[in-house]
């Protein structure tokens, strides 16, 4: 074995004081945003002196003491907070976490966030923007490219952890002065989700948040980051959901002009119209003479006395600004100099919005819309992480099958794409021919589409998958508004009905971005292109368009070894219907079968796929007690010895859902290993030497989100992380136990077995392969409308898909 570092700090901790801070009722002053921000100073001033603390507007849900009034939550991980250093307006209540409790999401989305802003002061001779989840480093002489930056707080089966996450190779142009075209993405500190540009003049920017509300903010005088190459779906998060296309003109806007002046001066550019009250600098006895001198008349003809006029006068106290606060708070200059320029006008935390990722009509094994980032820190920042050491073994590069003018062929996954044309290989599923219809935005030239989509086609034939040609029955191309497209697309096919699976299907180009409605559903493959690549694209790009397109047609195949007669049964479908599969096939390595299946317990979705990879199988609104069923359909069907196994898309299994399925599966058992299967975004490596295939590292069980039950996981027999140079991680542990073989063998098998599925994703112009996690837990991530915080920290990140 060999050695690797990764993010992960040696720091571990089993409990843990959390203090909860807010404001006596007496000292509360009667506008709600003073109160606010003198909290959210406070907790500045305390993450200043590197304890860990975060501003929230009412308590928690895990707080022992609820309130609906703002609070401080301070997580004292260095037990270095004094409450005799608080202030006589404060109040606290402290109680002591145990860290094998139950895991909830808003305390450890909480603690990252107190984590951050003790990052920001930590780090803040590298200038870094404050953003409430995260940092973004600027490139400087020291450092010279921009990168994000988050601890991430992680339980480890009975401890509490702590992983540094660093992106690199950010497509950014931080603080951009120039007006930005309609229908870009920006980030503006401290929000940690973008916003989307509706309208842009040479002085304001009109933008939608996440939340779907409409603020304005100045060019000059706000410091945002345009997102040059942002992820491929990220339009879908600002979609209206009643409607397709079109985003609303005027939302009631959750920011008042408070916020907007915020937002405005958050750079802390301009300067205040009045210099701001250092009021420690007074005494009581002056401020009561100046109150005197503005009430009491000097006019001897006057008959009203002093203690008339303040019976009769009531004073209205102004809002404090946030440098008047911290004026009362932070004595030291220095200190208060730094946590106003984080702070600005004092914009409050943005709160998390919870958001999913897409669902796929049609699956594929070289298509994932989304961007994960690095799996590696950049280079000129690994200083920045502690980090451990840990070992790792290597998975290997399989061999696949391929149909070499006829002949049965195995050849090297990592090479086969390279040598396709070179060597005139087939495709082992046989050629997929059929129609396709072109539906592109009005703005596209006809002549520049259709000379795009000759040459794909013939690029596709010359491939040997099959030959694609126009729809013979109707008008092949339709240039249209995008706002109109959707409407266009189902007229079509409503004028030109179809059946689902025909000798030869149509397929539908759609040029320009995707649509996102739940409601657009129509009968037909759906492809994207993306509209600038119509006159830009290589050969490269069109090459791995043709690998999408072959691997999502599905034609019927009755007879894979004999003509037979279809089975009405659901596993005859499975086995002989109609199957995803890619032009190559992993080479079988035992005489039995091995079924493997994923299962999301929050869709009851299955994913299903053997061994080779020659079957990829969704069925929806699986309980245990069919997929049973299902298994003892398949070796009454098949007659031959197989196995199965059984993996839940989570970091765990919970002690309910453990017995439920040994209590469903008990015939089964013996011929089935169970296992819980998650990516795992917050794993980074530092790879020494360089290599193509997928290596695993033992170590214990790491949980980052909350299990969809809400109970507790039970500890695995061995767990493992499948990590790999380029490509994100995922974990696998071990929840079955085989008397015969030690856990982490049968882990360490069931990985390999996985990594070399994953090598079925090879396609032109990708990291190799289009992903590194098992087909079918992709087939799930990608049908269930997976939570985007189970694959990645960030929803904005360039996806590697370039067409």
């Amino acid at each position: 074995m060999s050695s690797v570092q990764w993010n992960l700090d040696p720091l571990e901790v089993t409990n843990l004081d959390i203090i909860q801070i807010s404001i006596i009722p007496e000292a509360l002053d009667k506008h709600q945003s003073t109160n606010d921000k003198r909290l959210l100073a406070l907790s500045h001033s305390l993450a200043y002196k590197r304890i860990p603390a975060f501003f929230l507007q009412k308590s928690p849900t895990y707080s022992s003491f609820p309130t609906e009034n703002s609070v401080v939550m301070v997580f004292d991980l260095n037990r270095a907070f004094n409450p005799d250093d608080l202030f006589n307006w404060c109040e606290y209540h402290r109680w002591n976490w145990i860290v094998t409790g139950p895991f909830q999401d808003a305390l450890y989305d909480d603690f990252q966030r107190a984590l951050n802003v003790v990052s920001y002061y930590e780090f803040e001779r590298l200038k870094p923007l404050y953003f409430s989840s995260f940092l973004l480093f600027p490139g400087s002489d020291s450092i010279s490219d921009p990168f994000l930056y988050q601890k991430i707080p992680i339980r480890r089966e009975t401890t509490l952890c702590i992983r540094t996450s660093m992106q690199g190779s950010l497509d950014f142009i931080i603080d951009y002065r120039q007006p930005v075209e309609a229908g870009s993405y920006i980030l503006v500190p401290p929000y940690e989700h973008p916003f989307y540009v509706v309208s842009s003049s040479d002085v304001t920017i009109s933008m939608r948040s996440i939340d779907k509300s409409i603020i304005n903010i100045d060019i000059q005088s706000t410091l945002f980051v345009l997102i040059t190459h942002p992820c491929v779906i990220l339009s879908k998060f600002f979609v209206i959901e009643s409607s397709t296309n079109k985003f609303p003109q005027n939302i009631p806007s959750k920011f008042d002009q408070d916020d907007y002046q915020m937002i405005s001066n958050m750079n802390g550019n301009e300067e205040p119209g009045f210099d701001p009250v250092n009021f420690h600098d007074y005494t009581s006895e002056d401020i009561d003479n100046y109150l005197m001198s503005i009430f009491v008349e000097n006019d001897t003809a006057t008959s009203k006395t002093t203690e008339e006029i303040f019976e009769t006068t009531v004073i209205e106290y102004p809002e404090l600004t946030v440098d008047q606060i911290l004026s009362q708070i932070v004595h030291d200059r220095a200190e208060r100099k730094s946590i106003l320029k984080c702070l600005g006008n004092g914009t409050l935390p943005s709160k998390r919005v919870p958001l999913n990722l897409a669902v796929s009509t049609f699956l594929s094994f070289f298509r994932f819309d989304f961007g994960f980032g690095d799996v590696k820190p950049p280079f000129h920042a690994q200083s920045l992480i502690t980090g451990s050491t840990c070992t790792y073994e290597r998975l290997g590069i399989p061999d696949i099958l391929i149909n070499h003018s006829g002949t049965l062929m195995s050849t090297p996954a990592a090479s086969v794409v390279d040598q396709w044309e070179e060597q005139r290989y087939q495709p082992i599923s046989g050629p997929k021919s059929g129609h396709f219809v072109v539906f592109c935005q009005s703005s596209i030239e006809a002549s520049s589409a259709r000379s795009f989509f000759v040459q794909f086609c013939n690029i596709y034939k010359q491939m040997n998958f099959g030959s694609l040609t126009p729809f013979p029955h109707d008008e092949a191309f339709h240039f249209v508004l995008y706002e109109e497209m959707p409407n266009t697309i189902l007229s079509f096919f409503n004028k030109n009905p179809l059946s689902q699976f025909q000798q030869h299907p149509v397929l539908s180009f759609i040029v320009g971005p995707p649509i996102y409605d739940k409601h657009f559903l129509p009968p037909s493959i759906i492809s994207y292109v993306r509209p600038e690549l119509i006159q830009t694209s290589s050969e490269s790009e069109m090459r791995t368009l043709a690998f999408v397109v072959y691997s999502r047609i599905r034609n019927l195949k009755p007879c894979p070894y004999g003509m037979i007669a279809i089975s009405p049964k659901d596993i005859a479908i499975l086995f002989f219907g109609y199957r995803y599969q890619p032009p190559f096939l992993l080479k079988r390595q035992q005489k039995s079968m091995t079924f493997h299946i994923a299962w999301d317990e929050r869709t009851k979705m299955s994913a299903w796929i053997d061994d080779i990879g020659s079957i990829l199988h969704v069925i929806p609104n699986t309980d245990f007690s069919r997929i049973n069923g299902l298994l003892n359909d398949a070796k009454a069907m098949i007659g031959i010895e197989m196995k199965f196994t059984l993996s839940i898309l989570a970091e765990g299994i919970s002690a309910d859902l453990h017995k439920e399925i040994t209590d469903v599966f008990h015939d089964t058992l013996d011929n089935m290993t169970l296992f819980a299967v998650s990516p795992a975004p917050t794993v980074q490596v530092l790879f020494k030497e360089q290599f193509d295939d997928d290596a695993v590292i033992f170590a214990p069980n790491e949980q980052f989100l909350q299990s969809e039950s809400g109970s507790e996981y039970i500890k695995p027999y061995s767990t493992c992380y499948v990590v790999a140079h380029t490509l994100p991680a995922y974990s696998i542990s071990l929840y079955s136990n085989d008397v015969w073989k030690p856990g982490d063998s049968v882990v360490f098998e069931y990985a390999k077995q996985m990594s070399h599925l994953s090598w079925l994703s090879v396609k032109p112009g990708s990291e190799v392969r289009t992903i590194s996690y098992p087909p079918h837990i992709c087939a799930l991530l990608r049908k269930t409308a997976a939570p985007v915080r189970r694959v990645s920290r960030y929803e904005f990140l360039r996806s590697l898909e370039r067409i």
